[in-house]
């Protein structure tokens, strides 16, 4: 390290040396750019061979062989930039709108991306010779230089002034914070240009300093594409003050929102970072043909142009990995009929982080109810020597997204003050009774005395349908039998859940007739089963690898494959009717969205793309439409339509209440779907438009969760009849309700196939 002094500052010179294999490079015929690819020395025309971009248009194609460094992903922004011209992005600059500004070469007329397209169109009123720069100023207004001028245009494309700039090859321009600009060259010199055009200085004297960049701090960094520098300069002089890198041929120095230095190395086809004020040098991504133009957006995602392929890549930081937490949820039985302000939460982070660190604003329970902002605490509640949070959820609301289902599972995710989101759950028992001498209904008479009584206005003629426990609905037999040689046919498969440590919680499977329950899975979190049209495989949700991913088996059991591999939240798999591609709702884009893949788990594609939570989808028995929960319009959820390529949204039911789990009839004239309309959760059926509601199930107990059987005639549903959550089926006009599995575990979420 070599100590500068310069202007009374001292300069600390750390010069950080690429070594480049094979010793490459570019011989002068080659200018600047449009040049093939360096190989072993030499320089080899690819203008005549096969290109291995297969272009779709823009934004199509793939992303060649380009490699990206853990931490970012790669796609492409715009191809074909921009036909039938010779040059593709020589240069690109934001300006404060997100609109992307283009020098493409040989044009000559400043190209413009609008934000949130990437098709370019023509932006300046008038060309510029040999265009080769461009940079947006503090005003939005744009800079573009090309040999001898510089101009200015406003943000309509008009001409601000024009300058002639008397440094020989003019090539790239970067603006400070006052908007002076700064124009490189391929002589010796850098012009200073200030805002209203009214004169020119010339600065520096060094070889080649033709691609110019300002740092927040105010210092001009310059690559010497010739001598194959990275240098500091002063901003007032351009007097070299330390070199940064060298042995790279450095186009487009951009800083990045941290104020760290990349550049797109030409020679080996690289972006690189240069982290200051170290100069550590890293690779961000390799492969390009001619990395030549760079520019940050105000996301951080940072954008290369490539004027060889004329392609534009978009390179952004990969979303951070979900971290699990341990969740504590007080309390552990949760009765609906009593009273209090809060649920509390504590949260445990795994070892290396700081629970002190969590963002008290993003922590939501099931994705939907914030954290009040206090009362919040940093302690130690179940001693184990690790340090949790306790947050605080508003009581009233969380029972208002619960059902009383013995068991329930609630998910609790947030954020830590860096982005990293964390995500975990408790499983809690949600009771909604208060007891033989309880009045639950308000009618005077205890829960006791409207069983023994028979009153008319719960029971009508049969006290003896309560059974020993109240809620029990008109119909059932209280044997939960089927006749034999006739009913349902098919299997269901259903999640039952008997307590975190009981050893039978798992994914089982039944025949219709609620005969030779059979155990499929062993791991507590399995959940949400589907049954393929064929019946030959069952996609469900599980938690086994850290987090929740969608997995398929065969109906035995057999080959539990997982087909997301993500690292957030995904669930609710619903098999397409010809069984080749599974919708399923996902967290991967920070909230829940619906998505397909194919049933192998391949060609994962977004349907929607909304702020609020999209789940539980079902599609139409021809294929082309599906159906699914939304909480897009208001809190609530509502049942929502689209077409099975996202399009055409449709919103279907209207209310100030959930209305839940939609299922699609096989012959396509019905939705099953669960609603709190009535006061209380039931199943309830209309039209695949919307209308004819009706209410099938009118039991005083939550029904949850219908799926119809194959031929239509019947709908299986989950249900909180006799204390514990049981499998019904009913005809599909709601009469002869059944009690299928009948034991005391909790059974869940049925799916019904042939």
């Amino acid at each position: 390290m070599v100590v500068k002094e310069k202007d009374g500052k001292s300069f600390a010179v750390k010069m950080a040396t690429l070594v480049l294999a094979g010793g490459l490079v570019f011989g002068s015929a080659c200018a600047f750019y449009g040049c093939g690819e360096a190989k072993n020395g030499q320089v080899s025309d690819t203008s005549n061979s096969e290109s291995i971009i297969e272009y779709e248009g823009i934004s199509g194609g793939s992303v060649k062989d380009i490699v990206v460094a853990e931490g970012y992903t790669v796609e492409i922004f715009a191809a074909e930039v921009q036909p039938p011209y010779q040059q593709g992005p020589n240069a690109l600059a934001f300006d404060s709108q997100g609109n992307l500004y283009i020098a493409p070469g040989d044009y000559l007329k400043v190209l413009k991306i609008p934000v949130g397209t990437n098709i370019p169109e023509e932006f300046s009123a008038v060309r510029v010779p040999d265009l080769d720069g461009v940079a947006v100023d503090s005003q939005d207004n744009i800079i573009a230089s090309g040999t001898p001028y510089v101009y200015k245009f406003a943000s309509d494309g008009s001409v601000i002034w024009r300058v002639y700039c008397p440094i020989g090859n003019v090539q790239l321009v970067a603006v400070d914070s006052d908007d002076n600009a700064y124009v490189g060259s391929l002589g010796t010199r850098i012009a200073k240009i200030p805002p209203d055009g009214s004169s020119v200085t010339v600065l520096g004297n060094f070889s080649h300093p033709s691609e110019p960049a300002v740092s927040p701090d105010g210092f001009l960094y310059i690559s010497q594409l010739e001598v194959r520098n990275v240098v500091m300069a002063t901003l007032d002089t351009a007097e070299i003050i330390e070199v940064v890198a060298t042995g790279v041929r450095a186009a487009q120095p951009v800083f990045d929102p941290e104020d760290d230095l990349f550049i797109g190395d030409v020679l080996t086809g690289r972006v690189l970072k240069i982290s200051l004020p170290d100069g550590t040098i890293s690779t961000i991504a390799s492969g390009f043909t001619f990395p030549r133009a760079l520019a940050f957006d105000a996301d951080g995602n940072l954008f290369v142009g490539d004027p060889t392929d004329k392609i534009i890549y978009k390179i952004s930081p990969a979303p951070p990995a979900v971290i699990e937490a341990t969740i504590d949820i007080d309390p552990d039985t949760l009765n609906l009929k009593s009273h209090g302000k809060w649920i509390t939460v504590y949260v445990e982070l795994p070892e290396g982080y700081d629970v002190n660190d969590i963002d008290i604003s993003t922590v939501l329970l099931e994705d939907a109810i914030p954290a009040e902002s206090h009362p919040t605490e940093v302690g130690d509640s179940d001693g184990d020597g690790i340090a949790d949070l306790m947050v605080k959820f508003d009581r009233t609301a969380v029972e208002a997204i619960l059902r009383p289902a013995g068991e329930v599972e609630l998910v609790v995710t947030g954020e830590l003050n860096d982005g990293t989101e964390f995500e975990g759950s408790d499983i809690i028992r949600v009771i909604n009774k208060g007891g033989p001498s309880v009045d639950n209904d308000g009618d005077g008479f205890t829960n006791l005395e409207d069983c023994n009584d028979g009153d008319a206005s719960i029971y009508p003629g049969a006290p003896e349908l309560c059974d020993s426990v109240d809620n029990q609905c008109p119909g059932d037999d209280g044997y939960g039998l089927v006749d034999e040689g006739c009913g349902p046919s098919g299997k269901i498969v259903f999640q039952t859940f008997a307590g975190k440590d009981s050893g039978q919680n798992g994914i089982y499977i039944m025949n219709a007739d609620g005969s030779n329950v059979t155990r499929l899975t062993y791991y507590n979190g399995d959940a949400y089963p589907a049954l393929s049209p064929d019946g030959s495989k069952i996609a469900f949700r599980a938690s086994r690898d850290g987090n929740y991913e969608i997995y398929v088996m065969d109906v035995d059991g057999s080959n539990q494959t997982n087909l997301t591999r993500n690292i957030t939240s995904d669930g609710y798999p619903a098999w397409s009717p010809d069984g080749s591609k599974i919708a399923f709702s996902s967290r991967r884009d920070g909230n829940y969205e619906i998505h397909i893949m194919n049933a192998d788990g391949s060609n994962v594609t977004r349907l929607t793309n909304h702020p609020a939570t999209d789940r539980a989808p079902s599609w139409s028995p021809d294929g082309n439409k599906i159906v699914f929960q939304s909480q897009r319009d208001d809190n609530d959820y509502e049942i929502y339509v689209m077409d099975a390529d996202g399009g055409n949204v449709t919103r279907l039911t209207y209310n100030t209440v959930f209305d839940l789990h939609p299922a699609w009839s096989p012959d396509g004239s019905k939705i099953a779907f669960t609603s709190e309309r009535d006061g209380n959760f039931e199943i309830y059926v209309m039209d695949a438009d919307g209308s004819n509601v009706t209410n099938l199930t009118n039991c005083r107990s939550w029904d949850y969760e219908p799926t119809w059987s194959p031929d239509g005639k019947y709908i299986a549903f989950e249900t909180l009849r006799g204390g514990d959550t049981e499998i019904y089926v009913m005809d599909a006009d709601g009469s002869n309700q059944i009690n299928l599995t009948n034991d005391p575990k909790n059974n869940h979420e049925p799916s019904w196939s042939q």
